[in-house]
């Protein structure tokens, strides 16, 4: 008789804690990994590219970051067979930031109002400090 009530017991305890962990896992916030996913979507929706690739922005800002982030999207998008490599990504932000200091560089040059070979001095100076990492 005794073992009669062990086996009722355990199988009341068992379906008891089914019962709670099944509670408590469906109630459980999302996993990390349906979190990414979720992050994925909104980092690779077009709503993003409205402003910076914008008719408006690109006559006025050229057309720059409309391309960066459009690669970025690219990296980040869930179809791998078309996707864009962090390396063009990469290749696209070098060109665009050596081309903003190349600009800053002149402009600081410009300011000084010295004769061309002071000038280039200048330029290749201010170029070679922002070429070393820190």
């Amino acid at each position: 008789m005794d073992w009669v009530l062990l086996v009722v017991g355990f199988l009341v305890g068992a379906a008891g804690g089914a019962g709670l962990t099944a509670g408590v896992l469906k109630n459980k916030e999302p996993r990390i990994i349906e979190k990414t996913i979720q992050v994925d979507r909104s980092l690779t929706s077009a709503d993003l590219l409205k402003v910076p690739c914008s008719k408006e922005y690109m006559e006025q800002h050229t057309s720059a970051l409309c391309s960066l982030m459009f690669c970025r999207m690219n990296t980040r998008s869930g179809n791998q067979s078309n996707a864009a490599s962090a390396q063009e990504c990469e290749a696209i932000s070098n060109t665009l930031n050596k081309r903003y200091i190349l600009n800053q560089c002149n402009k600081v040059a410009e300011k000084l109002d010295l004769k061309a070979q002071e000038y280039d001095a200048k330029v290749k100076a201010c170029l070679e400090f922002y070429d070393r990492r820190l």
